[in-house]
């Protein structure tokens, strides 16, 4: 699409990872005339191959249900440095309204090193929600919490993403280069 920044974010599926429930109740809507992109990403086999993606909606029946939806609580808006070890991207996002979290999905390419996403309530206690401190692109994967958690209004989610750009990391394509946002895995 033309502006990305107007993209709403349904679904997420890769090779091994499950499909995305949601708890009896709850549906993600899609508005009549509605246009879905389906954004593929491909590894390098050395020889063709055929595609035969196919999609797939479970239709909710019935009236009473609740809507859900998905925040991408990150950042499209930085370079990290060619050569940089411990480069840090923080996000944050308050909640104006309660919130109940159903799951999480850690996402990162190449140079991603570590993810942690914490929840501060009003009144200052934080929780950890995930901490992933070796994160690898090739097991990145919707972590569905046992019990959906609730949370009151004004709780502030904090995202911290750490990426190595060095020549350390073995799985950079390029530490030579600095790297921005980008829907290519050799980007970030």
């Amino acid at each position: 699409p033309p502006d990305w920044d107007d993209w709403g974010f349904f679904a997420a599926q890769a090779p091994g990872y499950s499909t995305t429930t949601l708890p009896n109740g709850y549906a993600k809507k899609i508005p009549a005339g509605a246009t879905v992109y389906i954004e593929m990403h491909y590894s390098p086999r050395g020889k063709p191959d055929v595609d035969q993606t196919k999609v797939g909606f479970h239709l909710a029946r019935g009236e009473n249900f609740k809507e859900a939806h998905t925040l991408g609580l990150g950042s499209r808006d930085f370079t990290i440095p060619a050569g940089a070890p411990d480069y840090r991207i923080q996000k944050q996002h308050r909640f104006a309204a309660p919130i109940t979290l159903f799951g999480i999905y850690p996402h990162g390419h190449y140079r991603a090193k570590n993810f942690r996403l914490t929840a501060e309530v009003p009144g200052g206690e934080k929780e950890t929600l995930i901490w992933v401190p070796n994160y690898d692109v090739a097991w990145q994967n919707y972590y569905k919490l046992a019990q959906p958690k609730r949370f009151p209004a004004g709780t502030v989610f904090t995202c911290d993403g750490v990426y190595d750009n060095s020549h350390r990391n073995p799985r950079n394509p390029n530490p030579l280069n600095p790297v921005s946002w980008g829907p290519r895995t050799e980007d970030e």
